[in-house]
């Protein structure tokens, strides 16, 4: 390859004879003194939309922008005026295209360059019917674009059925432009040696740099054909100017930058939603549910869920003595919990025996892994701790190291899930009952990364710290805060979800009443008092099992006496903005997302849009009101966790889809048909469809929903750009696989979509940040909210990926806590918004983004145009029918 600084020329003559190789001739205006008496450039714009797959949209450069940014900047070079706004979509084949240019017909070019049917040639599809579909495509261009000229080149070397393809496209060129069509044939094999097999890169389809400007040229040479018949015609006025500095064209399609947003702006009041206060206690006393006749004076002993996932505490008796008639460490017998108050059910104890060694004051039994059943940890004395992993079925890994220690001892360790994610955190307390925390950052057994977390909670000055406990009181999934006195008396603060950004401390709001148990009455100890999940019993739908009170009372033979208080209080497990949903459900000219508002058991409110406009002061969202109710249409309640609103049929509405957690299934599809109805407060809109979804032959998602209102498995994203919401099943370090959903043609399985990132499920999102139609993931930071992107450049296969995707790093500036950050489009220019909303009163304030006035409207291009070097210039002959240049 030469240097991109010289600038060919080459003079194509009609001969049968072919320059074997180009010549280098300087300066421009001799290459332009061999031909007629060039005609200037037009005064009016040329508003070029390059049209095509993954080698329009830049695959195989390494600006990623492949020919149109040289084509663009030499032309501007040379005086054009040139606004530039591509449609490609990588992988797409001719009759996808099809469809696809309808997003971008209303911009109305007066010139379209394409390069298409590399996929067709290929992938071998329907070959001898080719021409077929080229000319459905031109004929709907033309009839849509009135007056536009059509640049269309010839495929590249060495795609398959390369030359059947080419001679159909020469045909159908040459048989329309004797009909008066403006169409320019630009051929890359004219002139000979310019573009070769050399030309593609390593993956043998795309063009690298120099084949990026070599086929820029190639299309500039008809273009200046197109010019010089007088083909071109002003562009079709749109309502947006082409000008830079006047939104560049009125495109919603460019790079985000990091902060670029615009805000803040107020969207939400706090009118929306409905919670259920904080918690207030209450319980059904139980009497004596059980006895324990197997202990001895000094029994040790704890709860522990290890049999049930996410359910009832098991009874666990610690080193009881063995056959030697000593204590044998690391030797458990473990009595299931019976859910009628008692444990064991009468029959025999599970024995466990773990090679830890570890003696009673530093066992600890807590959910490392978030499988829902506890692990076994021990805490030396100077704080560092080992786990064994709970396997299922009384079976143990382990032991491991899980978390060194931080300078405090064994005694002022506590575990505890402080963030919801499902997973045991690593607390200290200070000596003023301040409690500092770790974040498990973990997505298997092990943590992967350790998060400090700073002062999670400020000591109460309630005295001893030997009282400081956390359990689950009221079933949300989240450690609460609580101080046991030797009475048996328990002061709570609920663990609420923050938003505060820097900080992971949870929300703590302190119950209704102080405190919530009042004790025996009497000195009991407080090491024989505990919060379990004894009855599994939640206060609402959706919810765990709350936490239940017991007094195990000693008795002097040894025996243990179990005196349980059921919990019947609730409160402090939802917030309003809990809710929360975006999505477009109504018809209207732009995509601005409705805000919906979907109970615990699947009731759905919506607010109607304004259409994306939002003024200094509400009101900032239209009427209100229930639309669907799952007992309705399902038959029975849903969790709004399986509750997904997603545009399944491609109609630009928003449908609603069901996926069991158990099973992955869509066992629910309602589509959505305002469009026919105009209403969508009826049943003749939700359409059922049985079946949906990947199943049978096609395996659904195995991966099961997390602890956390976002750790969802199953998601519903466009990730291909057909306007189909596919299917995706993300693992719980973030790799993705499932199913392209192509309409009628119906599913494809993709075996990776995304690789892992090493990251937590929790925090990704599929929505659409540059505005090209297709979903970028992101992921926010739970501590800062910062957003990293990684941008969806198409279907190019990458590595195991079926999907190429860029790490732009990050492009969203936090403003929360990355669980209050949402990503909806709420004023219809397709780009993903930052939308901030408050967890308590569900007020929200949105930093919009959009493309920067005067900025780039197309993938890639940038403001400048007179830095590029200039490409290959290829000079024009006149055409003549059926004649090709140099062939």
């Amino acid at each position: 390859m030469l240097a991109s600084s010289i600038w060919w020329s080459l003079l194509l003559v009609r001969c049968a004879t072919a320059l074997a190789h180009p010549r280098d001739i300087r300066p421009m205006d001799r290459l332009e003194a061999r031909q007629a008496q060039p005609k200037p450039p037009p005064s009016f714009y040329a508003r070029i939309m390059p049209l095509g797959a993954s080698i329009v949209f830049g695959v195989g450069s390494s600006t990623g922008t492949g020919f149109r940014k040289p084509l663009r900047d030499t032309m501007r070079q040379d005086g054009w005026n040139v606004n530039m706004n591509v449609e490609a979509h990588s992988g797409y084949h001719i009759h996808e295209m099809f469809n696809e240019v309808d997003k971008s017909i209303k911009s109305q070019p007066n010139i379209i360059v394409m390069n298409l049917g590399t996929n067709d040639g290929n992938n071998n599809v329907n070959i001898s019917t080719a021409h077929e579909r080229y000319s459905a495509l031109f004929n709907k261009l033309q009839d849509q674009i009135p007056g536009v000229t059509i640049v269309v080149s010839t495929l590249l070397p060495k795609t398959g059925n390369r030359d059947v393809l080419n001679n159909q496209l020469r045909n159908i060129t040459t048989t329309r432009r004797l009909q008066g069509q403006k169409i320019v044939l630009t051929d890359v094999d004219v002139p000979t040696g310019w573009f070769t097999a050399d030309h593609i890169s390593s993956d043998g389809i795309h063009p690298h740099d120099e084949g990026h400007r070599r086929l820029a040229a190639l299309f500039y040479r008809g273009i200046r054909e197109a010019w010089n018949a007088n083909m071109i015609n002003p562009p079709a006025d749109t309502g947006m100017s082409d000008e830079p500095g006047n939104g560049g064209g009125g495109g919603n399609t460019c790079e985000k930058q990091f902060g670029d947003e615009q805000g803040p702006r107020n969207t939400q009041t706090g009118a929306a939603g409905v919670d259920d206060g904080i918690y207030s206690h209450s319980s059904q006393s139980q009497g004596i549910t059980w006895t324990y006749n197997g202990g001895a004076a000094g029994t040790n002993y704890t709860f522990a869920r290890l049999t049930e996932p996410f359910g009832k505490h098991d009874f666990v008796h610690i080193n009881p003595v063995s056959s030697g008639g000593t204590p044998e460490l690391g030797y458990y017998k473990v009595y299931p919990a019976t859910g009628q108050g008692g444990w064991g059910g009468g029959g025999s104890p599970k024995e466990v025996r773990l090679a830890d060694g570890c003696i009673f004051r530093g066992v600890r039994f807590a959910d490392v892994n978030a499988d829902g059943l506890d692990d076994m940890l021990c805490v030396g004395l100077s704080g560092d701790t080992y786990v064994s992993i709970n396997k299922g079925n009384y079976q143990f890994d382990g032991p491991r190291l899980w978390k060194s220690n931080v300078g405090s001892a064994q005694d002022r360790v506590r575990l505890a899930d402080i963030d919801g994610d499902g997973r045991a955190d690593y607390c200290v307390l200070a000596n003023n009952g301040d409690i500092s925390c770790w974040r498990n950052g973990g997505q298997g057994d092990l943590a992967d990364y350790w998060q400090e977390l700073g002062v999670v909670f400020t000591g109460k000055n309630m005295g001893d710290l030997n009282g400081v406990r956390f359990a689950d009181i009221n079933g949300d999934g989240r450690d609460d805060w609580l101080w046991v006195d030797d009475f048996g008396r328990i002061t709570t603060w609920t663990n609420n979800r923050g938003c505060t950004k820097g900080t992971l401390a949870p929300l703590w709001r302190v119950a209704a009443t102080s405190p919530t148990h009042g004790g025996m009455g009497q000195n009991v100890g407080r090491a024989n008092i505990h919060v379990v999940n004894v009855f599994n019993s939640p206060s609402a739908f959706g919810l765990g099992g709350r936490g239940d009170y017991v007094w195990v009372e000693k008795q002097s033979s040894g025996n243990l006496n179990f005196r349980v208080w059921k919990n019947t209080g609730g409160g402090a497990t939802q917030q309003k903005a809990d809710g929360s949903r975006y999505c477009k459900m109504k018809d209207r000219p732009n995509n601005a997302e409705d805000f919906l508002w979907i109970s615990t058991d699947g009731v759905i409110r919506i607010y109607e849009s304004l259409g994306g406009v939002f003024p200094v002061n509400s009101p900032w969202w239209g009427p209100n009101y229930i639309f669907w109710r799952a007992i309705d249409y399902a038959g029975h309640n849903i969790d709004r966790r399986d509750l997904h609103l997603a545009d399944w049929d491609g109609d630009g509405l928003c449908d609603i889809i069901y996926v069991n957690p158990d099973t992955g299934l869509m066992d629910g599809l309602w589509l959505n048909k305002f469009k026919t109805t105009n209403n969508l407060n009826t049943a003749n809109n939700w359409v059922r469809v049985n079946n949906a979804g990947p199943r049978g032959g096609n395996t659904p998602c195995p991966e099961k929903r997390g602890v956390g209102i976002y750790d969802l498995a199953v998601r519903f994203a466009d990730i291909d750009g057909n306007g189909h919401s596919d299917y995706l099943c993300i693992e719980k370090n973030g790799r993705t696989w499932g199913y392209l959903n192509n309409g009628a043609s119906g599913l494809t399985y993709v075996s990776q979509f995304k690789r892992t990132e090493n990251l937590d499920r929790a925090n990704f999102r599929y929505v659409d940040v540059d505005g090209d139609g297709r979903a970028d993931l992101v992921w926010t930071d739970k501590f800062n909210g910062d957003a990293r992107v990684w941008r969806n450049r198409g279907r190019i296969q990458s590595g195991e990926s079926a999907f190429t995707w860029d790490d732009k790093g990050r492009l969203y500036q936090g403003q929360a806590q990355g669980s209050c950050e949402h990503f909806p489009d709420l004023d219809g220019d397709g780009r993903a918004d930052l939308h901030i909303l408050q967890s308590v009163e569900n007020t929200a304030q949105t930093w919009f983004n959009v493309c920067p006035v005067g900025g780039p409207v197309s993938n890639g291009d940038d403001a400048d145009t007179f830095t590029t070097p200039k490409i290959g210039i290829l000079s024009v002959a006149a055409w003549t029918p059926g004649v090709y240049p140099m062939r």
